[in-house]
């Protein structure tokens, strides 16, 4: 981070407060929605749905639970599929590509989704339809497994 010091102020480099921005308007998303962008959370996500965010500490996530995390200065959005005991480490992965896994760490947390907007509908995360897109993305990966096995014997 590029700062330097001008009589009791502070200035901050361009892309260090470029990535404060971000993160503010991720906290601010129940008012303003942040766009979703990327093929990376289909079906349930697409490109140019809107999000709701909510800052959360690290014993609140749940299996399951989509999360947008700091990478860097992007922020991507995955789905938690694991976590150690303590929580300091959180695995997730792409619903649309469930083969590559992430591990973060906790600090890199900055909120979970709460709810998707699209075409006017907010689709909250207490639905059954989130919950069965939930589900069927922790279950994928194996269920390819099972059919490749059984599919290469043929």
């Amino acid at each position: 981070m590029a700062s330097r010091s001008t009589g009791g102020s502070t200035i901050v480099g361009k892309e260090h407060a470029r990535s404060v921005a971000r993160e503010l308007q991720l906290e601010r998303s129940a008012s303003r929605p942040v766009l979703f962008h990327g093929p990376t959370m289909l079906p349930l996500l697409r490109d140019g749905d809107g999000l709701e965010i909510v800052p959360v500490r690290a014993e609140e996530i749940q299996l399951g639970d989509i999360v947008v995390y700091r990478e860097q200065d992007k922020y991507p959005t995955r789905r938690v599929v694991g976590f150690n005991p303590a929580r300091t480490e959180f695995f997730i992965q792409a619903d649309y590509t469930p083969a590559r896994l992430f591990c973060i760490p906790a600090t890199a947390l900055l909120g979970r989704v709460e709810a998707r907007l699209r075409d006017g509908k907010r689709l909250h995360r207490t639905s059954v339809r989130w919950r069965w897109a939930a589900w069927s993305a922790s279950y994928r990966k194996n269920f390819l497994k099972i059919f490749r096995r059984y599919t290469r014997g043929r």
